[in-house]
């Protein structure tokens, strides 16, 4: 039994020190994919209720810095949408009802709607994501410019929740012009409002949660 686990702790250590042409065999570098890929949720509140289209070009203003005091680049090369979610403030007992909902857009399908109004105190919430094959299922990038997505109707004092899968700038990205601003501060980085504008050029209405308001 010894000899036997002798013999086989030997061939072990020889696997791992095989020798290609009279060298260590070392492996090189395997492929890989250097563009930053990850999936993030972007979060607002709103302090006025919110109906306006959401396009390609504003899911990727959500994320920007200041290139000087009046314009912006963008971070974000390439967005898509996975999920959108609404809630509604708890409404005050007897108030009259209030509805969330998404409009699916895109010239790929049908327009669909997901909707809940709220009832009593309890608020109005609804969580959709795009329809199969639809264009706000698919990615988008500075190609195509200005594609309506969807349209969020977000009661007043109410959050959305925007998921999506994102690529990040590399050097094979030229550099790609974000929303105008007023008063930005050179470098820094900035959020914008759930349809990609700052604060100068939309309504101060929606806040995001985590980011600075681009001014």
């Amino acid at each position: 039994m010894q000899r036997n686990a002798r013999k086989s702790k030997g061939r072990r250590g020889g696997a791992r020190n095989k020798t290609r042409g009279g060298f260590l065999a070392i492996p090189k570098p395997g492929a890989f994919v250097p563009t930053l890929t990850l999936r993030h949720k972007f979060r607002w509140y709103v302090n006025a209720a919110y109906a306006v289209n959401v396009s390609s070009d504003d899911i990727l203003n959500y994320f920007v810095m200041a290139t000087a005091a009046t314009t912006t680049a963008r971070i974000i090369a390439a967005a898509r949408i996975r999920r959108v979610t609404i809630w509604g403030q708890p409404p005050v007992l007897g108030a009259a009802p209030v509805t969330a909902s998404i409009e699916w857009k895109g010239i790929n399908s049908n327009n669909t709607t997901v909707a809940d109004t709220s009832s009593g105190i309890a608020p109005a919430y609804v969580t959709s994501t795009p329809p199969k094959g639809s264009s706000p299922s698919f990615w988008w990038d500075d190609s195509s410019t200005d594609n309506v997505l969807f349209l969020p109707t977000v009661p007043l004092g109410g959050t959305i929740d925007i998921e999506m899968d994102l690529r990040l700038i590399d050097n094979a990205s030229a550099a790609i012009a974000g929303p105008a601003t007023t008063g930005a501060t050179l470098g820094k980085i900035y959020g914008s409002t759930i349809n990609g504008l700052g604060a100068a050029a939309a309504a101060l209405s929606q806040q995001p949660v985590g980011l600075i308001m681009l001014p």
